[in-house]
């Protein structure tokens, strides 16, 4: 049973806090943070049926042997990378804080402690929702997990115009990614940069009824699942517009995000 709405208000009592709002010099890295930003976009989520919240509908298609501590690994994970990301984000605004000093004497008596509520309050407002029905799921095809998806959508009265990407795509968990899931070292992904361009991915399943594939997007690196919830939110545009299919180990994939740069067409002096 979520949390009522009354847990999750629309304003936390220290978001108008000076310290995120007045910078102490010109350019003040706590004043330009980003899990700031993205609280904005969560706060601004009033509808559906988990407001001022952010996630995914996770549907579970795999439920073969030993298939209910894979995919709770999996949910594990998913929440341990939107914690690692927020607090990568505290230690480089600490990190662009330092800098700053050592770069201006004048700027000694700065601290350089980053106030760690926003990123507690962005972990916790992240919430999803598991889908899971083996009589109907079991090894089921995108087509049908499409079906399942939409009809979810329609019992909670969803719809992205609203900017909630928790009724755009629904992340799909297979055989495979679970499998894709069993290589992965204990405490993944720490608190650093390993695995930050990791192998492991996710199968996004779109409402949009022409894409015939799944979208797979990074578990954790530059285009992960929490770089699309954010930029697909931002931009308001359909899957179509945001994946690219040039992924030299699986030539013809739908991906989200760029195309890799050594990807595009090279240019000489004579141009293209």
């Amino acid at each position: 049973m979520p949390p009522s709405a009354v847990e999750f208000d629309d304003s936390p009592s220290w978001i108008s806090d000076p310290e995120f709002h007045q910078p102490r010099y010109p350019g003040d890295p706590r004043c330009r943070r980003s899990v700031m930003a993205e609280l904005k976009v969560i706060l601004s989520l009033r509808h559906g049926h988990r407001p001022f919240r952010w996630g995914f509908a996770i549907v579970r298609t795999a439920y073969g042997p030993g298939s209910d501590e894979q995919f709770q690994k999996v949910i594990n994970i998913l929440h341990r990378v939107v914690q690692v990301r927020t607090a990568n984000e505290a230690k480089g605004v600490k990190a662009d804080i330092v800098w700053d000093k050592e770069a201006s004497a004048i700027l000694d008596h700065i601290s350089d402690e980053v106030d760690m509520r926003p990123n507690e309050e962005f972990l916790r407002r992240f919430e999803n929702d598991i889908l899971a029905d083996k009589e109907v799921l079991e090894d089921a095809s995108l087509p049908a997990v499409r079906t399942y998806f939409k009809n979810w959508i329609a019992s909670k009265n969803g719809t992205d115009l609203y900017g909630d990407m928790r009724f755009a795509a629904c992340i799909m968990i297979d055989t495979e990614t679970l499998h894709q899931f069993t290589t992965t070292s204990e405490g993944f992904p720490r608190e650093n940069n390993e695995g930050y361009r990791s192998s492991y991915w996710l199968k996004l399943v779109d409402t949009e009824t022409h894409l015939y594939e799944p979208v797979r997007v990074r578990v954790y690196g530059a285009d992960d699942f929490k770089k699309y919830w954010f930029d697909r939110n931002l931009r308001r545009l359909p899957m179509s517009d945001l994946t690219h299919k040039d992924n030299d180990n699986d030539p013809g994939v739908l991906y989200f995000g760029n195309a890799p740069p050594w990807t595009m067409s090279k240019i000489s002096i004579y141009g293209w």
